[in-house]
């Protein structure tokens, strides 16, 4: 093989790591950002409408129906999901914002108020 050619391929394998470890990130981002909204919305429910752990149990229940083989979201994740939005409102907003590029910088930090 040419020198040519294992330079491109070199390259291409540069590329492929590089990307995926980008998606990595990405997709860890995004995933904790969804645990936070889902610990904001159901802190922001249960004082509003005074409800309790019960219906935390059904919340998890509803949704492993609505959603055949969802992981992540049981009871005991919930609650954790709520503290997490309780106590690290400021932590999860800098974490997820920071290295945010361009007008996502603004668009995330608009998401929190805490």
């Amino acid at each position: 093989m040419n020198k040519d050619y294992i330079e491109f391929i070199t390259g291409l394998k540069q590329n492929i790591i590089q990307s995926r470890y980008i998606a990595t990130r990405l997709v860890n981002r995004e995933q904790l950002l969804l645990y936070f909204k889902t610990g904001k919305m159901l802190t922001d429910k249960l004082e509003a409408k005074n409800w309790g752990a019960k219906v935390v149990r059904q919340i998890a229940d509803d949704l492993q129906k609505a959603l055949p083989g969802l992981r992540g979201f049981s009871y005991r994740n919930l609650m954790n999901m709520k503290k997490l939005s309780i106590h690290q409102t400021r932590q999860v907003a800098k974490q997820l914002c920071f290295n945010a590029p361009g007008k996502a910088n603004t668009i995330c930090f608009a998401g929190f108020s805490g």
